[in-house]
């Protein structure tokens, strides 16, 4: 697993798919559906690329790449590739799925991506209510001040789930963007999604990348093969900083604790 994190918004992701997403605390902030199984865990957001035929080509069926802040899923076809880069905005209480498809064959292609978040806020999930606007999908909850959205430009939202058409000409690729955050007003989820969009989505996730190198550079420590100092400088770091201190969550004990002895102890 890899833990999308900062301590504002969280998103937990496996080969998979993405699990689910949360603000500040994995249990009594949570956003999405939690999954019930540590070994077949179902993902909250679900993916859909789908041809003129018809046929669903599947997102997130092929290789995962893991790095300090943002995975990347890729994936192949005779005619085409993609690759689905998923990542937490280090500034805003936002999360990234920004879609690249390349058509590496002879003809136009036309596809309808899809996008469906199971939300499911706080503790008591059964009172959040989601209804669909103009290019977003908005939940609410009692217990939250304030609204999380799945939302795109130009998306259409239709029963809780966002689609949007793309068409790349041969040798060409083009690229898609969903969002989903938080905001305690429409104002607010404006100016996030003008932000995250404005100098174009690369570009948040080079401020990412950027961000998490900056944090794991402080301390260097070489040991024995590259792979144990990737492990020990880079992976280990990375993911005790984001799942225990930021999203206070994991699969095996997605319990919110954030006493001094639950973060001695894993610390």
């Amino acid at each position: 697993c890899n833990f999308l994190c900062t301590p504002r918004f969280g998103t937990l992701v496996c080969e998979t798919g993405v699990l689910y997403s949360c603000l500040d605390n994995s249990r009594l902030r949570r956003l999405t559906k939690n999954p019930l199984s540590v070994l077949n865990p179902e993902p909250a957001d679900t993916f859909g690329l789908i041809g003129e035929t018809g046929a669903l080509f599947p997102l997130v069926a092929g290789a995962a790449l893991h790095e300090p802040g943002v995975t990347t899923y890729f994936a192949k076809s005779d005619s085409f590739s993609t690759e689905l880069a998923v990542c937490t905005d280090d500034e805003l209480p936002c999360g990234a799925r920004v879609l690249t498809l390349r058509n590496e064959g002879d003809q136009t292609l036309t596809f309808r991506f899809t996008w469906r978040v199971l939300f499911h806020m706080g503790e008591t999930p059964e009172a959040t209510c989601v209804t669909d606007g103009p290019g977003y999908v908005k939940a609410v909850h009692p217990a939250f001040d304030g609204a999380a959205y799945a939302m795109a430009p130009g998306a259409e939202a239709q029963n809780g789930a966002l689609s949007l058409m793309l068409t790349v000409k041969p040798m060409h690729q083009a690229s898609a963007v969903y969002l989903l955050c938080f905001a305690q007003e429409e104002k607010e989820r404006r100016q996030i999604q003008s932000v995250m969009l404005d100098n174009g989505a690369g570009s948040r996730l080079r401020r990412v990348r950027f961000s998490w190198d900056e944090k794991l550079s402080r301390l260097f420590v070489r040991i024995g093969s590259d792979e144990t100092q990737r492990l020990i400088n880079t992976f280990l770091p990375c993911q005790t900083r984001a799942s225990r201190l930021y999203m206070r969550a994991g699969l095996y004990q997605a319990g919110g604790a954030f006493g001094f002895r639950d973060q001695l102890q894993d610390m």
